[in-house]
């Protein structure tokens, strides 16, 4: 799998752009905001916007998932977050736009030979998700950052359900595991478990 990650928007949120080796299918990660920077990346590896993986619909995450969607990308999220959408939209002024398809927990997503397992994360938004790929990497969103996690007191966040999520679904995950959060620095399952004040 190749990996970019890209700091955009104005909370300086990860975006994501993956592809299997020798695949022009760009696949974007929370694409937060810049369309047009994400756009530049793909050219540059001679990729098209073939699917956005949305982790949770809060408005710093989708900035740019309407953009992305009319250049042919398909949209990918958990049905659960589509009352987040409408908050993003109708208080923050993000732009609207369509999922495509619904994914469940524990579903297998496949593009070329790149495939990522959706684990359903819910407590930081009630249709949080994380990806998780073949070759031990998980791209969490905002559920679980280096030595933090996610808030709960957004609309319809639950801190309990958030911790619970995290300790019985990323936790049971092998230590050697590398966490992508959706802010700052990457980690790993083994140093949470170990280090998270949170989650002690």
């Amino acid at each position: 799998m190749e990996m970019k990650t890209l700091k955009i928007g104005y909370m300086d949120n990860n975006c994501y752009v993956v592809n299997a080796p020798n695949s022009s299918k760009g696949i974007i990660i929370d694409p937060a905001d810049d369309a047009e920077i994400i756009k530049e990346r793909l050219e540059k590896r001679f990729l098209v916007p073939h699917a956005v993986l949305i982790t949770h619909a809060h408005y710093d995450h989708i900035g740019a998932v309407a953009a992305l969607q009319n250049l042919g990308a398909k949209v990918f999220m958990h049905k659960a977050d589509e009352p987040i959408i409408k908050w993003s939209v109708e208080t923050k002024g993000t732009r609207g736009f369509c999922v495509d398809h619904y994914v469940e927990d524990g579903e297998v997503l496949e593009f070329d030979n790149l495939r990522l397992k959706v684990i359903h994360t819910p407590g930081h938004s009630p249709g949080g998700v994380c990806y998780l790929t073949t070759n031990g990497k998980v791209f969490t969103g905002d559920t679980l950052f280096r030595e933090s996690v996610g808030r709960g007191d957004l609309p319809l966040g639950n801190f309990e359900e958030l911790k619970n999520s995290i300790k019985e679904k990323l936790f049971t995950l092998p230590d050697d595991h590398e966490v992508f959060p959706g802010h700052g620095k990457s980690t790993s399952i083994e140093h949470e478990k170990k280090f998270n004040p949170y989650l002690s």
